[in-house]
């Protein structure tokens, strides 16, 4: 996410892939860096614009929703059911 404040300057608006493997499940990996002056983020809420790919298959899933934390499709090459359930979240001080 690139944003730009009053009081900042122009952020980079790069945007970096990061790859969730199905072996990270259960584990939290870093998908987002803020710095926060004066400020103590409390909630994140993901929106749409996520991509998934079959395990199996290689089936491309694009523009992924995940704001009610759950997203399911089906996989026409791997003929089985895919999803991204009970997404979570936490913040860790720098």
């Amino acid at each position: 996410m690139g944003m730009k404040c009053g009081n900042c300057g122009e952020i980079s608006d790069k945007w970096q892939y990061i790859r969730l493997m199905a072996e990270d499940n259960e584990n939290f990996k870093t998908i987002v860096e803020f710095e926060c002056r004066g400020l103590e983020p409390v909630d994140f809420q993901p929106q749409a614009g996520f991509a998934a790919e079959g395990v199996e298959s290689g089936t491309a899933f694009s523009d992924i929703n995940l704001q009610e934390k759950d997203w399911t499709d089906y996989d026409e090459k791997a003929q089985e059911s895919v999803g991204i359930y009970e997404v979570t979240h936490q913040f860790v001080k720098c």
